[in-house]
């Protein structure tokens, strides 16, 4: 949560301001009922592996990312619910760290490296409580489930002799399915009544593992959502 401090404070900061400003330009007054937007994202996630009796797995983090369509539907003034179809990636790399104990071994059967694919079609359902909801500024509070289906997977392995295979002992036992939920506090700024740009930072946590042999934990993720919306206004508010 330290990584979200600065973002939270300068958004509140923001809100503030734009708040107090009384001499700006004005947009005309109108309620949203539905926004649709294009979401990018930088995803991180934090994986914890098992140790075996000759060898450990050092986790090497990579970054990821989730992008695809959001909706935004706000049915009273303060609550909102969105839903989003995600093509998100969940990579990560692994070194083999071998003990002094570990039997002597051909260099072709001892491995260095593997890199990981693996990446699913998210489709987060997400309720917001909105703190601040004017014309030009919104800020909300948010939690959800985001349910996950597997769409590619791959292992490459590299071996102590500089050789690389394509292997699946590890990928074969990717999870089809992946349940997490997710939180977060997410800002909107309407530019006009028909075009906003949203940050959502958020954080996950799953309810099982992407590979249920050898990691030791339910992984759990962070990083920032950035969606430009297209909104669309109640009859009377649409001039």
């Amino acid at each position: 949560m330290k990584n979200y401090l600065p973002l939270i404070v300068a958004l509140l900061l923001f809100v503030t301001m734009s708040s107090a400003q009384d001499g700006g330009p004005k947009i005309r007054k109108h309620r949203t009922v539905l926004s649709i937007g294009l979401t990018a994202s930088p995803d991180i996630y934090v994986y914890e592996f098992k140790a075996y009796p000759h060898f450990s797995l050092k986790y090497n983090s990579k970054l990821n990312y989730s992008g695809g369509l959001t909706i935004v539907y706000y049915p009273i003034k303060f609550i909102s619910i969105r839903a989003a179809v995600l093509y998100s990636t969940k990579g990560f790399g692994l070194n083999y760290n071998y003990s002094s104990a570990s039997p002597a071994m051909d260099l072709d059967t001892l491995r260095s490296q593997t890199n990981l694919i693996a990446d699913y079609l998210d489709i987060p359902i997400i309720l917001h409580l909105n703190l601040i909801h004017k014309d030009r500024i919104q800020l909300f509070l948010a939690g959800g489930i985001v349910p996950g289906f597997l769409m590619q997977k791959a292992q490459q392995t590299f071996f102590r002799n500089n050789t690389e295979r394509t292997t699946d002992d590890i990928s074969r036992n990717f999870n089809d399915f992946l349940a997490g939920t997710i939180y977060s506090i997410g800002f909107k700024y309407n530019f006009s009544p028909k075009i906003g740009l949203g940050i959502d930072p958020y954080f996950r946590y799953y309810l099982n593992r992407i590979d249920k042999t050898s990691m030791k934990a339910n992984p759990m993720s962070f990083g920032g959502k950035i969606s430009l919306y297209v909104n669309f206004n109640h009859k009377s508010h649409r001039k």
